[in-house]
């Protein structure tokens, strides 16, 4: 376990060399570029915020265009794709695509465009077809909705809610005129259960009364207002409707022959992402009109490649040693075996400065943990072998993925192991197998013992796993301050409280209480009893006196010291966390054995194994994939909590170098 150690360094190079001198940073990806404030004026940044605002923008177009094709052309890569990588590209080829790049982002603007063209027709078209439906009521009306009578007479034109008779309106109508009228002609337009339509006409001078009357009677006018008959316009929209359906089907087939674009499309995101990136960097540097400056921090023995890479450059190269309070990015380096767990530890936090990297010890509790939670045979040969496969078949993966793959291939082992250990294997599937389909059961017994038939036996074990993370915890405690010479947290912080707790252990283990839950009696020699007494008053003495070291007030100090000692109690429930070990286990073997007793209910013959496979792969499906993210959850708290919390506070910022972080290709100069 290891953080790589940093070496600040400078670039000092005419300005007419800054173009190359970053293009070969990029390639080399080694240095954390540092944001330079300016200090006098003979130096000053270059405004950058203009340049990549445009260049993001070039970005959002090619990915928008790249979705469109993915819509109209579907998807060219599939779930396997993730585990492939990135494509590698040679830097001619990088080149070519570069000279290529105006017409690859005309094409891109041109899809945009075309498929906005399709939106706003299909807009089009959903109004025209909404107008269609509130037309309908009114198709044997024979004139223009928007009618507004001849020279002498006027019209009213409207509808109500519910099925209105004819007479009915006739007869309030002229109730309500009265002799104030001089007649209304009324037609039913349309009648139905949610509405009825009217065409009314009358005299001019009358506009206003029977306006009025209608009103009052609930009729309001046409929701759509039309200079032509309704009929005329509901086939007029029918035929607009032919065209727009006949130029989104000319569009999207002018779209789909874009479909060799992709790459192209893949290629401006990564080109314009990366010359964002560059610019970025631009904007961090101090610049005078001949001369730029570039400070970062590069891992220690870099410094003749970074060399080597700028060799074709007139540049001044210094390297110093960080100061030491000054806060390095962290990069951690370990063997292949830990390294894959290094993500669970970034997730949590990276070193601060001074810390040690705990990624080797988290990960030999990580793969233990795991699979003792997950502990079935199994299930643990599916991860081997799915881990295990992707692994061998993809070679170009990319780096963080295969740590991942590593990860839980290492876990599938540990779980493979815990299953034979504990004799579950698909739960009991060869016990039911045999049983059900041959006749006579085939016993899978397992190594050490069954968890479902001894749970107080796993209880313990999970207890005592629990306390050796908590020790573990504490001694990379002591490792790191007897690292700084800090002998006074070693003692008070560490060897206290390992003196008050294997003391308390050891007279809990003769305890009725233990014997009571365990099933075990543990007798202890009388002058061993009489050292965990003595371990246990000098440890809770040590830690009353010094766990408020830091106040100068006496009375404050010793409150701070009860305190501290009444952390004892924290130490209890972290041991009781680990009871999840047993519960964990028990729920993946108890699911795996309900499933196997489902699928075997219709007993044998071929009725009774296609009702088992099908219910078999279905149940055990659910179960691993439950249990699995319960396992991952869970190891990933154990860590947090109950490990992390005894030594580790991190605060560290991440290696961020400016290289080429890109999405679809890997520009390699060796292709």
């Amino acid at each position: 376990m290891a953080v790589v150690r940093m070496q600040r360094v400078t670039v000092l190079a005419l300005l007419k060399n800054r173009k190359g001198i970053l293009e070969a940073l990029q390639r080399t990806g080694a240095v954390d570029v540092t944001d330079l404030p300016v200090s006098d004026d003979a130096f000053e940044k270059a405004p950058m915020l203009e340049s990549r605002a445009s260049f993001k923008r070039s970005v959002a177009n090619a990915e928008q265009a790249l979705n469109i094709l993915n819509d109209y052309c579907g998807k060219d890569t599939n779930f396997l794709s993730a585990f492939a990588g990135r494509k590698p590209l040679s830097v001619n080829d990088y080149e070519i695509f570069i000279d290529e790049r105006s017409e690859m982002m005309q094409s891109a603007y041109r899809i945009i465009s075309m498929d906005k063209r399709v939106s706003e027709i299909k807009g089009e078209i959903l109004k025209k077809r909404g107008e269609q439906i509130a037309l309908r009521p009114w198709v044997s009306l024979p004139v223009p909705t928007d009618f507004s009578g001849t020279a002498s007479t006027d019209c009213f034109i409207g509808s109500a809610q519910g099925e209105i008779p004819l007479h009915e309106i006739v007869a309030q109508v002229a109730e309500k005129a009265g002799d104030k009228g001089t007649g209304v002609d009324i037609s039913c337009v349309s009648a139905s259960k949610t509405q009825t339509c009217i065409f009314a006409v009358f005299l001019k001078e009358d506009k206003k009364l029977y306006t009025d009357i209608f009103a009052e009677l609930s009729f309001s006018p046409p929701a759509v207002k039309t200079s032509i008959p309704p009929s005329e316009l509901i086939l007029q929209y029918d035929e607009e409707i032919q065209n727009s359906e006949r130029e989104i089907e000319k569009l999207s087939k002018e779209i789909r022959t874009y479909a060799g674009v992709r790459n192209a499309m893949r290629f401006m995101i990564d080109y314009y992402t990366m010359r964002d990136e560059k610019y970025e960097v631009i904007g961090k540097l101090l610049q005078s009109p001949h001369a730029f400056v570039l400070t970062g921090y590069l891992p220690a023995g870099e410094e003749e490649a970074l060399k080597h890479a700028l060799r074709n450059y007139e540049a001044y190269l210094q390297f110093d040693a960080p100061g030491e309070e000054e806060e390095t990015p962290v990069l951690l380096k370990n063997n292949a075996f830990a390294e894959p767990v290094e993500s669970v530890v970034e997730s949590y936090a990276l070193p601060a400065k001074g810390e040690i990297d705990p990624t080797s010890a988290t990960a030999c509790f990580y793969y233990f943990l795991f699979g003792l939670m997950l502990s079935d045979a199994g299930y643990g040969a599916l991860m081997v072998l799915a881990c295990g496969g992707a692994l061998l078949k993809f070679k170009n993966m990319e780096r963080s993925m295969k740590k991942s793959l590593k990860m839980f291939l290492y876990c599938g082992i540990s779980t493979t192991f815990w299953g034979l250990m504990f004799g579950s294997f698909f739960g009991d599937v060869i016990q039911v197998v045999s049983r059900t389909f041959f006749g006579q059961e085939v016993a899978f017994k397992p190594i050490w013992f069954e968890p479902v038939k001894d749970p107080m036996r796993m209880l313990m074990f999970a207890f005592a796993v629990g306390i050796v993370h908590i020790f573990t915890g504490l001694a990379l405690k002591l490792y790191s301050a007897l690292k700084h010479r800090d002998y006074g947290t070693a003692l008070y912080d560490v060897g206290f409280w390992y003196l008050l707790l294997v003391g308390l252990l050891i007279l809990l283990c003769q305890s009725s209480l233990f014997a009571d839950i365990s099933g075990m009696t543990m007798t202890f020699p009388a002058f061993v009893s009489a050292l965990a007494v003595g371990m246990a008053a000098i440890g809770a003495v040590g830690i009353l006196f010094t766990g408020g070291r830091e106040s100068k007030n006496p009375v404050k100090r010793l409150l701070k010291g009860a305190y501290a000692l009444y952390g004892v109690t924290s130490y209890l429930s972290d041991v009781l966390s680990y009871s999840r070990l047993l519960a964990l286990g028990l729920a993946t073997g108890i699911i795996a054995t309900v499933v196997n007793q489902m699928g075997s209910m219709m007993g044998g013959g071929i009725a009774g194994a296609i009702i088992f496979v099908v219910v078999f792969v279905v149940g055990h499906s659910i179960n691993f994939s439950i249990n699995l993210l319960g396992a991952y959850v869970h190891t990933n708290r154990l860590q947090f909590a109950e490990f992390f919390g005894k030594f580790y506070e991190g605060g560290g910022r991440k290696f961020n170098p400016f290289g080429i972080h890109t999405k679809y290709y890997q520009i390699r100069e060796d292709q």
